[in-house]
């Protein structure tokens, strides 16, 4: 079992939670300070025959388990390792629980978290089982040891019923699955890729007992394929840290309503949130959004405030941002970042790349503004901005001058890929296409090649 290096990290008091991950020494930013695999992970439902169930790989010729009919695989060495680690325990038992009313009545989060927490169980039950007997009997737990981590989690508020056709019944203590079952939903990770979509969840004790949450977070999460079938979390640092900072990751999408924060972490964490951006002036609930007329204006103005920021790399924290926020009020209107996130989508697909270029850069100001300096997805917008602005310049639909800004963004978005891939970008993909990185170097000999 692999147990992380916790060299990096210690436990300190903290004034309301259980506990405050601190940093052991002075750290730059993107260093890995937890590097840690998961007891397991499953697939969500809509990712289901697009990815191998064991592997998690994309592809297009996936063969389906004939026992339970709900598990597709690459090959038969896919299939085999996934049958040895937990579907001989699984196979025939999932058809009769996944065909149960209790189950299919149970909502697509609950479903997964019972899936998931039968891998679990199928995969570590003799280690857990002999951890949950030898409880309390020598002192505290191991918390850097994934199995008596797991054990060491504390229970949700809300905890879901263990159904009658459950598949590890029987096959481990009914006490044991109990346990595991309330501690289960409010501790597990959502797995995605390095474009940042979410293909799975997974468990990763070590994390969820280490770091709390933040919605300025000084740590993201990064995953990648480890041993051709476990995926491992790299937390990564997004800025540099004394001696003594807490290190915290986000438990949901800091870019979010404050309002959709304040009561998804209330129901789903039972805690409320006292960082930076649930306080005046984030946590102002904007109720009217801008009419049509005043959009470009404000967009252009938003743009035009940030960008020296960004070509600075400051770190918008504290009064800063808090004084930004206050000039720039109606970006916090709940409808803000779908409506100009959809516009620059359309635009850039139908060739409309002015419009484009407008709603991109004004997009990237707002991303600056709400999420901590190096977060992935200002990164991932850049890219998407510099592509915008290539194709504008090609297409003869923008001027030269177009790739002066385009420089810009690809500058961007390499710091950031660097810090939280490294210069190679990610080994062990978790996509069917290219990595963020890549697609930046293409861009890049794309660039340089038409300067010739």
């Amino acid at each position: 079992m692999q147990k992380p290096n916790p060299k990096f990290i210690r436990l300190d008091s903290h004034a309301t939670a259980r506990n405050a991950a601190v940093a052991t020494e002075s750290l730059s930013a993107g260093v890995t300070v937890l590097s840690t695999l998961s007891l397991s992970s499953v697939l969500l439902e809509s990712e289901k025959r697009r990815r191998c169930d064991g592997c998690f790989r994309q592809g297009d010729k996936l063969h389906r388990c004939t026992g339970c009919k709900q598990y597709w695989y690459c090959d038969a060495v896919c299939q085999l390792k996934s049958w040895k680690a937990h579907h001989q325990h699984l196979c025939i038992r999932l058809k009769a629980f996944t065909a149960s009313d209790d189950y299919r009545s149970a909502s697509a989060s609950s479903r997964l978290h019972y899936i998931l927490l039968a891998h679990v169980l199928a995969e570590n039950s003799v280690a857990l089982q002999s951890m949950f007997d030898e409880m309390g009997k020598d002192g505290e737990l191991d918390i850097y040891n994934p199995i008596s981590a797991l054990l060491s989690l504390l229970p949700a508020k809300q905890t879901s019923d263990i159904l009658p056709n459950f598949p590890m019944n029987g096959l481990v203590p009914e006490s044991l699955i109990a346990y595991l079952a309330c501690r289960f939903a409010n501790n597990n990770f959502t797995i995605h890729t390095s474009w940042m979509d979410v293909f799975a969840h997974g468990v990763f004790p070590v994390a969820s007992r280490l770091f709390n949450h933040s919605c300025v977070p000084s740590a993201v999460p990064v995953y990648k394929i480890q041993d051709a079938s476990t995926i491992q979390m790299d937390v990564k640092l997004l800025r540099d840290l004394n001696p003594g900072d807490e290190i915290t990751i986000p438990y949901i999408d800091p870019a979010l309503p404050y309002t959709v924060r304040r009561d998804n972490l209330a129901k789903t964490y039972d805690f409320t949130c006292n960082c930076p951006l649930c306080h005046s002036p984030f946590d102002q609930v904007i109720e009217h959004g801008l009419a049509p007329a005043e959009l470009t204006s404000f967009e252009s103005r938003l743009h035009q405030r940030i960008l020296p920021l960004i070509e600075r790399r400051d770190s918008l924290i504290g009064l800063t941002k808090a004084n930004l926020a206050l000039e720039f009020l109606a970006s916090l209107h709940q409808g803000f970042l779908p409506s100009i996130s959809e516009a620059f989508s359309v635009a850039s697909h139908y060739g409309s790349y002015s419009v484009a270029v407008q709603k991109g850069q004004a997009l990237l100001a707002f991303y600056y503004l709400i999420y901590p300096a190096n977060y992935p997805m200002i990164g991932l917008h850049a890219l998407e901005l510099a592509k915008t602005h290539w194709n504008g310049w090609v297409t003869n639909s923008l001027p030269r001058s177009t790739l002066e800004d385009m420089k810009r963004a690809i500058s961007l978005a390499e710091d950031i890929f660097h810090m939280l891939y490294g210069a190679s970008g990610i080994t062990g993909t978790l996509n069917g296409d290219a990595e963020p990185l890549s697609e930046l170097k293409a861009l890049k000999k794309i660039w340089h090649g038409s300067e010739m």
